[in-house]
């Protein structure tokens, strides 16, 4: 499980990151590039992964993650389902993510 805090916690942690507030939602970036957002109203968090890294497609597959609608889920945005995936788990995702705007 990865409560807030601790998504909070892991992704400050990354290189030449920024905690910013998104439409009232707190939101990591690298300069204006968001990679993480949390939805205070909806309780659900997503993360924006490569297309094509094989880590979104296996943690899909186990059902970690479900794909955004529309175009945030074309440009590779995708739900994280924080009661089931772990804590280093979510860390490595995380980073993908934010390789992925540096």
């Amino acid at each position: 499980m990865v409560s807030l805090e601790t998504y909070r916690k892991i992704a400050a942690d990354l290189p030449g990151v920024a905690e910013q507030v998104h439409s009232g939602m707190p939101a990591f970036a690298v300069g204006k590039k968001r990679f993480a957002i949390f939805d205070p109203k909806k309780g659900t968090l997503a993360i924006r992964l490569p297309l094509t890294d094989p880590a979104r497609a296996e943690a899909l597959a186990r059902g970690l993650l479900a794909p955004a609608p529309g175009k945030y889920g074309a440009e590779g945005w995708v739900g994280v389902d924080m009661e089931r995936i772990g804590k280093a788990e979510f860390a490595r995702l995380l980073a993908i993510a934010h390789r992925g705007v540096v």
